[in-house]
Order: structure tokens, then sequence, then C-alpha cells
């Protein structure tokens, strides 16, 4: 035992381990435990490394079961056995690890032929043999974390070269995931094999009736091939189920997660499946409260869930029915889950609240809450439904079915954390308070140009062909001097360039368009068959990367997505506000003139929106500036959320004053967007932890709308800021629009605009 303890190697190797390691002595006395093991346990070490276990338990009673061993003798095989075959590999061994090996005098008769085969585990585990050497004990804990967790000791008894026992050592693991994973996949075939076999049924049963009975009538066999059709698609579904099973467990850490808005997402899935809904003549009501926060996740994979389980219950809706969908936040049970989770419901039943087709006011509705069920092997429902769920738990969400009576229906009901709750459980962000988490900006490969330069033709070609295939406008020439004219002409959003060419090597190419200040900020790659010195020296002089030949031309596409994403990146940060996220006012007033100019071309209109905080000084009068930040920062947040994900544009314009463009959307409809918003912003305080308080502020908004009120940027800012001047004074708290029996400005200057 000291020996062990005494090899620092041994113990650094220990220490690395995933799974926690405690050692312990003849006497029961703790000798050493790695961090993994101080992790799990919630035992620290130092201070009881040399005292008795007895110690330990008395301060943690808890981890009784941990080291409940007695010692043991461990037996031998070869002496159980009473085998007398010496040529065995264990016989007269200390040690005999018989279930390891694949020929094995346990499994079969002694001097007998020795089977190939190793023993079948769940024999040895009930095997003295085995037991007298391994113990492996599982018990539900509550973890380091506040979860549940269910781990496994083994122990296992240390000898010396004499055979006598000098210690044990227990190897502690978190099983708890391979637990789940190994009853996940068992449901998961065994539903597939139930679902695979149905369809396959019915197109074989059908499929013989038409070929033994030949005489069936022309109609009947029309049904059946049409059945068989069905039967088919339904196979079809249930592949590409299972192809997104796969990508799910497979790709999961790949998962390019980014705030979704669930109502928005929900739109959007109704746009898409008009179709179906159609077919079967179906109508369907939404009730999406625009309070909903958003959630972190894949957008493709929540709009896989819900995709599929509108499917589903439209299969099992009749002709003429009707489908209802509600999101809606909720609180959660637990102290982290307060205000943060996000309901959805999509239901079929006949007893639900009747709202107009495609209704986006939020209904309460009057049916008591669902008790939650196993998920129903109606048919065709469970391979979809069960991917939905796994796809839901990944995220720390759940799904479950509420059946009905036969006449009423069924209801899905799904939970998911929102992008607040789950940035609870990470670290803080390191960037500025206030600064708002973005996705990497995604370019538009077909607008990007690059431009290639290298004096060998072959290894142009393959850079054109690759990136020509990635979307890219590849312009290329073999000369560093034609180069320097063709820069100036195509104007390219990246170089590539060689170092070792004939004319002008690479240095001085990137030398000469360093010079000009209409290309020096061109990002620029080197390409060399040279070593690391001449990688440094391309690096000390600004090349912004750097690729040695051979090189893999799939890194190369990557090196340069990269590189366009990251300029992106600082030019789409100098256009946000950095307290709230927002757009600058800058970039604000560049937007508003492509807008414009886009609704000039498809003659469609733009509304634009200016919005003030009522009373914000009071804010920070009473609370400070940190707690008026906050609140700048949560108005942000609700326009945002109840605003066109990628569509509408919000700006800061200045202090506690907002922009708002609406591309595509008259100013009456915008009146109805803003006046939803202003209501809930005026009936829902923010509430600002760290000091309890509720605070409670109110907006104004003032819209101009293009063509009506004007067609230039200025103009109309300056009458949506007329409007805003109009609602303070008519009480703040209010949505005007312009021309709105709005009285001349000097008229309403006569009157003390309170403050």
């Amino acid at each position: 035992m000291q020996e062990i303890l005494d090899g620092s190697e041994i113990k650094a190797l220990f220490d690395s381990f995933s799974e926690g390691i405690v050692l312990t002595d003849s006497s029961s006395t703790l000798r050493w435990m790695n961090p993994m093991a101080e992790f799990l346990l919630g035992v620290q070490a130092k201070g009881w490394i040399g005292k008795p276990i007895k110690a330990i338990l008395e301060a943690h009673p808890a981890l009784s079961w941990v080291f409940d061993d007695k010692q043991p003798v461990n037996l031998r095989c070869w002496q159980v056995m009473g085998c007398k075959d010496q040529s065995c590999p264990l016989w007269g061994k200390l040690y005999t690890d018989c279930w390891t090996k694949q020929t094995c005098p346990l499994c079969i008769s002694p001097l007998a032929k020795k089977s190939k085969k190793s023993p079948e585990a769940e024999r040895c585990k009930e095997c003295k043999i085995y037991d007298s050497y391994a113990h492996d004990k599982e018990k539900e804990i509550v973890g380091p974390n506040r979860n549940r967790i269910l781990l496994q000791v083994r122990g296992t008894w240390i000898q010396n070269e004499g055979g006598d026992t000098v210690g044990t050592l227990r190897l502690i693991r978190d099983v708890t995931r391979d637990r789940e994973l190994a009853r996940m996949k068992g449901g998961f075939l065994s539903e597939v094999s139930h679902d695979l076999r149905s369809p396959l049924t019915s197109i074989r049963s059908f499929t013989e009736i038409l070929l033994n009975y030949p005489e069936t009538d022309s109609e009947t066999q029309r049904e059946f091939l049409a059945i068989i059709r069905a039967e088919s698609q339904r196979l079809d579904q249930m592949i590409a189920d299972l192809v997104e099973r796969h990508q799910t467990s497979s790709e999961q850490s790949e998962w390019k997660n980014e705030e979704v808005f669930l109502p928005q997402m929900i739109q959007r899935i109704l746009r898409d499946h008009e179709g179906i809904l159609k077919t079967k003549s179906l109508t369907y009501g939404t009730a999406l409260d625009p309070r909903c926060p958003k959630i972190w996740a894949e957008s493709e994979k929540v709009y896989y869930v819900i995709s599929t389980l509108l499917r589903t219950l439209v299969s099992h809706t009749a002709e003429g029915g009707r489908i209802w969908l509600r999101a809606f936040p909720i609180e959660g049970q637990r102290d982290s889950d307060q205000n943060s989770l996000i309901r959805f419901t999509l239901s079929n039943r006949s007893d639900l609240p009747s709202s107009p087709n495609g209704s986006g006011s939020p209904v309460e509705s009057s049916y008591a809450a669902p008790k939650r069920a196993i998920l129903d092997r109606k048919k065709g429902m469970s391979l979809g439904v069960i991917l939905c769920k796994q796809i839901l738990e990944q995220y720390g969400g759940n799904l479950w079915l509420e059946n009905g009576e036969e006449a009423s229906g069924s209801t899905f009901h799904f939970v998911l954390p929102s992008r607040v709750a789950l940035e609870k459980d990470v670290q803080e962000d390191e960037r500025e308070p206030g600064l708002m988490k973005r996705a990497r900006p995604k370019i538009e490969k077909a607008k990007k140009k690059i431009l290639i330069v290298d004096d060998e033709p072959n290894q142009v070609n393959a850079l054109v062909v690759a990136l020509t295939k990635e979307g890219y406008r590849v312009h290329s020439t073999t000369s560093a001097l034609k180069a320097l004219k063709m820069v100036h002409e195509v104007k390219p959003d990246l170089m590539i360039s060689d170092i070792s060419m004939p004319e002008m090597d690479g240095y001085s190419l990137f030398e000469e368009i360093q010079k000009d200040e209409a290309t020096k900020m061109i990002p620029f790659i080197f390409l060399s068959a040279r070593g690391d010195e001449e990688r440094f020296h391309g690096l000390e002089i600004g090349v912004d990367d750097y690729l040695s030949k051979p090189y893999d031309i799939k890194e190369v596409a990557v090196r340069v997505e990269t590189l366009l994403s990251r300029v992106e990146e600082y030019t789409d940060l100098s256009r946000f506000d950095g307290l709230t996220g927002a757009l600058t006012r800058k970039a604000f007033e560049d937007s508003l003139g492509l807008e414009l100019s886009k609704a000039q071309q498809d003659d469609k209109p733009v509304s634009v929106t200016m919005a003030d905080l009522d009373f914000f000084k009071n804010v920070n009068d009473s609370y400070g500036h940190i707690v008026g930040d906050f609140v700048l920062k949560s108005f942000v947040q609700l326009l945002q959320n109840n605003l066109r994900d990628g569509e509408d544009i919000l700006a800061r314009y200045g202090g506690e004053e907002f922009c708002i463009i609406m591309p595509g959307v008259e100013k009456q409809r915008a009146l109805e967007i803003l006046e939803r918003i202003r209501k809930s912003l005026s009936e829902t305080p923010f509430l600002y932890e760290k000091e309890g308080l509720n605070i409670s502020i109110t907006s104004s908004f003032g819209v101009s709308g293009y063509p009506e009120d004007g067609a230039t940027r200025d103009g109309l800012i300056e009458k949506s800021d007329a409007a805003l001047y109009t609602a303070k004074r008519r009480g703040r708290n209010r949505v005007v629009l312009y021309g709105d029996d709005m009285p001349a400005r000097e008229t309403e200057a006569q009157q003390p605009l309170q403050t």
C-alpha cells in the first residue's frame, strides 16, 4: 500500500481519472482520495487522510453504503475447481481474473478441452470467485450540483505478494447518463421494431391479396393500392425520423444553437403546413403569449419537433376538425425555474374554447390543467414522437400526451426552459455587462469575392474549384504583378497568395497592398511550402492567416469562412450599442435608407417608430444608473421578443429613446403591434433580482409610414418624432400615428410638458 502511495507518477495518473478513486488500508483507514472522488462524494480528503473510515462516517453518515464492505478472502478459480491443469495461465496464481479470459476452467469441466469463447458475463457475476474480487453497488443520491444522480461504487481488494489483503481500492462513477442511455436505447429499439413491422405487415398482406386473388374487382384493387401507397409513405416518414434521430445523437455536440422565439416559430410552421391542414379542411386557433421569453436551441430542431407533433395530430383529427396551439410562459417548481419556462400545447380536443382561424390573440383556456400520461401507442405516433421527446430532453425539456375521451381528442404538451434559465447554469459571460450574446454572423458566400494568386496553375485550379463549390465568387491569377491590378478591379473581400513567386514574392505583394488605403484592410492568407520560420515572419508583418503546403483543401475553405466571419463580426459589433445590444443610431440611419430603397423598388410599405421610456429620469434618480441600465436592457429584450426576428430593425437612438423599422408593415398594422407591446409593458414590471425590485415603467410611441408620410429617411424620422411628441403631450403611455388628428407642434408647445 505504501509503495503505491509513494509513487508520485501513479498518484498523478489517478488524479487525472474521470472516475473517483479511494484507497483504504487493511485497518479501514483512509490513505488517499483523488479529486473526482472528493467531488462525487462531497468530501474534502484534506484533514481525513490517516483517519479511520468510522470517523468520516460519523461526520458523513450518508456515505456508509460506500464503505460497508467486509474484509475478504480472495478465492482462486484453480483452488475452487480443484483444477490440476498446470498449463492454464491462471493456475497457481494469487490473482485469478478468470472472467476476463478467453479460456476459463470455471466455465468447463477441469482438464477438458478449453473453449475459445470468453465466459458469459452474467454467469460470472453470479460466481463466488468473481464476487470475492469485485463488488458493484449502486445508489441514487443527491449529487454535487443538487441534482439526483446514480452513483456506482466498485470495490476491489489489494493484496501483497504473499496473498494478504493490505487494503481496498474503490472506483466511483456517476452512471446516471449510462443507465438513461441504455434505457432510452432499449425503449427506442422496441418502438422502432413495433412501428416498422406494422406498415410492413399491411403492405405485405395487401400485396399478397392482390397477387393471390387476381379476380378482385378493380375498385377494391385501387383501394388496396391506395393503402399500400399510404403505408409506404408512412415507412418513408419513419426512415426520415430514424435519420433525424441518428443526426440528433451523433451531432448533438455540433448543434448550432441560437435564440428562438417560439410564437414566431409556430406562425412559420403554420404557414408551411397550410397544405396538409387544407387537405382535411382543418381550421386552427392560436394563443401565443407575446411575453414568452426566447429559448436557446437549434431552430431546425425546434421546427422538427413542432412540425412532427402537428403532423401527428392532423393525422388523428377528423376532416373538418380544429387544431389548437398555445405558447405561454409559466413558473417552474424550483427556484431556478421562476418565470423562466415556456409551455407549448397542441390539441385537437373539441372541448377547448373556440377562436377565430389563425387568431394571434392570447386567449386563456377554461379547461383544467392536464394530467400527464404515457405516450399513446396509436398507429404511427410513437417513432416520431419519441424522437421529439429525446430532442426536448437534450435541452432540459420534456414532452407528454394527454388523452381525452375518444370523442374529445388528444393534446400534446411540452415544456422548455428559456435562455434565461439555461444561462443560470453556465458561467457568466466575460464580455461587458449588458452586451447581448450574438451568434457569429453568417456570411453570404455568394456575395464574397476571393482573389487567389499562385504561380502553380494546378494549385490555383484546385482552389478555384473548391471555393467556387463552397459558394464564393472566385478570381485568380498566376502573376503577382497582375494581382496588383486585379485587386482594384475585383475589390476582393479576401486574398489568398503563395509566398514564392518569380515576378514578386508574397511578402512584396502584401506590402504593396498595405500601402494603398483602398486595399489595406483586405484579409490576407499566405500559402507556402516552407516551414515555421516563414509562417512566423508572415504573421509578424500582419498577414491574417497562414497555411503550409501540402494543405487540406477543406481546411482552406474552413479558414476562409472563419476569417470572413471574424471580419463580419468585427463590423457587426461596431454597429451595436454596447449596453442594450440594439443597433446604434448610425447603423439605424443606414438601415432605414436601405429599407426605403428596397420599399421603393418593391412597392411595399415601411413603418418607422420612435419610442421613449416615460419618466425614465425618475428611475435613475430613485434607484441609480445601474438599475436604469437594467431597465433599458429589459425594455430592448421586451421589444425584441415581440418584433419579427431578422425582419424588424431595432436601434437605440440615444438615452432612453429607441427607433424601430418595420419593413413591409403598414402604419395601421404597426399601431396594433405597438399597442400590444405598450400594454404588455404597462402591465408587467421588470424584476431586478439583485435587490428584489419590481420596477414599473411605460413607454410612448410615435409612428410614421412610407409612402403616405414621405419617402426620405430624415423626413420619416422627423414625423415619427413629431408623433412621439404628441403622445407625450397627451399623457404618455400611448401610441400615436403621424397625421392622426395631430395638432400643430406650435400649438402643443404652448402646453407645459411634465418631466
